[in-house]
């Protein structure tokens, strides 16, 4: 298993904007990552974490005016997915 480390590592990376999300995916990638689901919008991140709870979740703080802080803030009352301590990253 840990020969698999860092490929083995669920991310989830929220950003509407695709050129910074294939920047990010190509730095990632670089480092060993593997695992990098990406969303553009709140809905598609709802379903990304609903799906399958990633091990880290990044995500832009301005996404849909802010409207992420609030996602965050359901994601750590047990309203979303089924880890409210996921840990997440803001940009």
């Amino acid at each position: 298993m840990a020969r698999d480390y860092p490929g083995n590592i669920d991310i989830v990376y929220a950003e509407p904007d695709r050129a910074l999300r294939n920047d990010l995916r190509t730095a990632i990638g670089n480092t060993g990552y593997r695992g990098v689901r990406e969303t553009a919008n709140i809905g598609a991140t709802d379903g990304a974490i609903r799906l399958s709870t990633p091990d880290v979740l990044i995500f832009d703080s301005d996404m849909e005016d802010g409207k992420m802080l609030s996602f965050i803030k359901e994601l750590r009352h047990n309203k979303i997915g089924k880890n409210p301590f996921l840990s997440a990253i803001a940009t």
